[in-house]
């Protein structure tokens, strides 16, 4: 998975810009209107006089579908194509799109001066057309007029962004003994079966997944694998956090024991951060120990779960109470994977970004402040750069901690209360991002009623939370599942980051500045709950 889709509409000058485009950049050029063609043995023109339009638009979706598997592609598109929800769901989780802007009176004279109604039936509606299909041309992740610009300059502008949103180097992190990188890269899921062959994969692999990405990926990777000579079994758990679990393990045991799984082959983790926790604690605890790499396929597993080594299953009485430290052999990132997201799960790792920039402050905060529209819109160049700065800070804090004794514990910023919701709460009416949404909001209240911070920055952070459209209370909901301050605060102490004596709370002066208290009088913490609704 993983090609350049160039839309627009007719006489845009998509042809060109696909045979420039892959000399510069070295990937094959597939038209796909010369595709159909081959395919069914007749002209364009043709199968409009034959099947109508309706007809030729299967043979288009049914000819996308193909490229759409595989990987490094130039793929210049129909100036219909963008017509169907289908095609362009499945270019945007499958690659990036740049579509090529052209005036109607532009358009025209150039169809007349390409062969005319003859080779273009379109033409017999041309306004109509152009009309209806500009919107969705401007869906693209790069759109550019083309009137009065010649085609070597198209495709120049074009070249300059596709190696921006290409260019982020590996994050590299070193945990004990341990070292692997982090690649970040829109389309680099279509390379997993090389990445895999280099890191040591043989033969076949084991992929761990969820029900519901699974299904969207399953040819892409089997695509990518196969041309490294990689064959794969897979199970798949359904994702809700009461099944990762050491019951969901056991049955993963079983798979691995009937499959003959030995301590050579590579496990993938690929999908969120559920699956991340549970494939990793599997391929830390079979045969004690088998290598795996991380895959992950949600935003919240993108920029904090997928990397750092920490994996777990929950217990009733606590989240992600049994687990231990296992670091991948490697983590691949690749932001496009976002794009098939369900906007709930999308938004709730907007929360883990946030808590990322109240870490650090300064220029990832400005980021956040200014970049709301793109990281929305799911812009490549724009989620790679936010990804790259969480997991940048993340490895900081892994290699300066990887047992979690120390600094690593900042990480917890908005988790104490947010894990306490989700248990309480039987993980039915609140996401872990959303937990930690809330959570962030009584570290802050907190901080201030202990002088820690200035008054205000509650206030800023619910702003900036509520900017992103996440929680900054508890909903009615999940309000009526806690019986009292009380309770919550019993749950909390189960937190993997409290002692005997006390719980350790992660406090935030302002962003950027952030510190462990522990000794916190009982009646202090629960006076925060009122933060949040409580």
């Amino acid at each position: 998975m993983g090609n350049i889709y160039i839309t627009g509409f007719m006489a845009a000058g998509k042809s060109s810009l696909g045979l420039i485009l892959s000399e510069k950049l070295g990937w094959e050029n597939v038209d796909l209107d010369n595709l159909i063609e081959k395919n069914s043995g007749l002209s364009i023109a043709e199968i409009f006089k034959e099947q109508g339009e309706e007809g030729f638009r299967k043979l288009e979706c049914r000819a996308l579908y193909r490229v759409a598997s595989q990987h490094g592609l130039i793929v210049t598109t129909g100036g219909g194509t963008v017509l169907s929800s289908e095609n362009r769901s499945l270019m945007k989780r499958t690659g990036i799109i740049i579509a090529l802007g052209v005036s109607l009176k532009e358009a025209v004279k150039r169809a007349n001066q390409d062969g005319g109604l003859d080779k273009r039936p379109i033409l017999k509606r041309m306004e109509t057309a152009y009309s209806f299909r500009q919107d969705l041309y401007r869906e693209a992740d790069f759109f550019i007029e083309t009137d009065n610009k010649a085609p070597g300059t198209v495709a120049e502008e074009v070249t300059k962004y596709i190696k921006a949103s290409f260019s982020f180097p590996l994050v590299r992190v070193t945990a004990g003994k341990e070292a692997y990188s982090v690649l970040i890269k829109p389309t680099s899921l279509g390379d997993l079966g090389e990445s895999l062959f280099k890191l040591g994969a043989r033969n076949s692999v084991v992929i761990f997944s969820d029900t519901n990405v699974w299904p969207l990926y399953q040819e892409p990777l089997k695509e990518s694998l196969k041309s490294a000579g990689l064959s794969y079994l897979n199970w798949n758990v359904f994702p809700s956090e009461k099944n990762k679990s050491l019951n969901s393990a056991r049955q993963a045991y079983d798979f691995l024991v009937e499959a003959g799984i030995t301590r050579d082959t590579f496990a993938i983790a690929f999908g969120g951060g559920l699956v991340g926790d549970l494939g990793g604690f599997i391929a830390a605890t079979y045969m004690r120990g088998i290598p795996f790499v991380q895959v992950p396929t949600s935003l919240l597993a993108q920029v904090d779960a997928g990397i750092g080594g920490k994996v777990a299953v929950n217990h009733p009485r606590g989240k992600n109470l049994i687990g231990t430290f296992y670091q991948p052999a490697g983590c691949l990132m690749d932001p496009l994977l976002l794009r098939s997201l369900p906007e709930r799960n999308f938004k709730e790792g907007l929360a883990e970004v946030i808590k990322y920039a109240l870490l650090t402050g300064g220029e990832m905060v400005q980021t956040l402040e200014k970049n709301k529209t793109e990281i929305f819109q799911k812009d490549p160049r724009v989620l790679s750069d936010v990804i790259h700065q969480c997991c940048k800070t993340k490895a900081n804090y892994v290699m300066g901690d990887e047992k979690d004794f120390g600094i690593r514990r900042h990480l917890n910023l908005g988790h104490t209360l947010g894990h306490a919701l989700e248990t309480l709460t039987g993980y039915d009416f609140l996401y872990h991002g959303e937990a930690v949404s809330i959570g962030l909001v009584w570290a802050a209240f907190l901080s201030e009623l202990l002088g820690v911070a200035e008054k205000g920055l509650t206030e800023y952070i619910k702003d900036l939370l509520s900017f992103y459209h996440l929680p900054t209370s508890l909903p009615r909901l999940v309000k009526g599942k806690i019986s009292s301050r009380e309770q919550l605060l019993n749950t909390m102490m189960l937190d993997k980051k409290a002692d005997k004596a006390s719980l350790n709370c992660i406090l935030i002066a302002q962003p950027g500045k952030i510190m462990v208290q522990g000794n916190i009088p009982n009646a202090v913490l629960m006076e925060a709950f009122s933060v949040i609704g409580l």
